[in-house]
């Protein structure tokens, strides 16, 4: 968040964040510490909702 220098937030995963977490830790850790992830993770950023984005969930059964 562009708005609080420092700030870093990974959450919202309501009763998926137990298989998420070793996942979402790693890329967490490579954008602190690398300034880049594996993993491209920007269509899930927190600026979204600031521009109106809807991202549409397409591996929801």
């Amino acid at each position: 968040m562009e708005e609080v220098e420092g700030f870093w937030c990974a959450c919202g995963f309501s009763g998926h964040g137990f298989m998420q977490a070793p996942a979402v830790g790693l890329v967490l850790a490579q954008l602190l510490l690398e300034g880049k992830a594996e993993v491209d993770v920007s269509t899930l950023s927190h600026r979204r909702f600031a521009r109106g984005e809807l991202v549409a969930e397409r591996n929801v059964i």
